[in-house]
């Protein structure tokens, strides 16, 4: 196959689907941070926004560099799994699960945060697939990193923090879930090739 292929079925990251989805993801995760921000507020932990020496660095890691991280991994992870398993294998579900415990390791969290990193993984795999390409898994994927290096910039998120709680991991994975939704809600059945030529 070409090396497009990689990306959709349409032989080419599809920018206007890559688009339409990071604006969901954007509003999907607003609305997850603005819960867990809630959560912190009614329980007396709600940290306090602070500009320090290395927020200006950060915001420029997130807006230059985790984009590009971010879609390799998905590469790394989902594009070539999926493509090189289903090539040898019926069922596409080796291609998703298969990669999980690699993806899982390459993250340092407690329990928890290894759960909620399968969990996003399985949901990046299934939207990977369903989808006919990768962009629905970078932006979800972009978002999410991205998001998490601005709250860091800014005070309200710990970047060196490994453990996490499992009411995080629930509202982590309600929001993976969400997305996973909306996005396959505008997928319809044999629509992927269509809409993988039209853009």
């Amino acid at each position: 196959r070409r090396l497009g292929t990689l990306s959709s079925v349409a032989g080419r990251l599809r920018v206007g689907l890559l688009c339409r989805y990071g604006v969901l993801a954007v509003g999907v995760f607003a609305a997850f941070t603005g819960t867990l921000l809630l959560i912190d507020a009614a329980t007396g932990v709600a940290p306090t926004p602070t500009w320090g020496a290395s927020s200006a660095g950060l915001l420029a890691t997130a807006l230059l560099l985790v984009p590009f991280q971010a879609a390799a991994e998905e590469y790394a992870f989902r594009a070539l799994p999926q493509q090189v398993l289903g090539a040898w294998l019926r069922s596409a579900w080796w291609g998703i699960l298969l990669p999980v415990p690699l993806f899982v390791l390459g993250h340092d969290y407690n329990l928890p945060g290894q759960v909620s990193i399968a969990v996003f993984a399985v949901a990046t795999g299934i939207l990977t697939w369903r989808t006919g390409g990768l962009e629905a898994a970078i932006a979800l994927h972009v978002v999410n990193n991205a998001s998490i290096f601005v709250l860091g910039a800014v005070g309200l998120a710990d970047l060196s923090a490994t453990e996490v709680s499992w009411l995080a991991v629930v509202l982590d994975a309600a929001m993976i879930a969400g997305y996973t939704v909306l996005v396959l809600r505008g997928v319809r059945p044999g629509s992927r090739r269509r809409r993988g030529s039209g853009r």
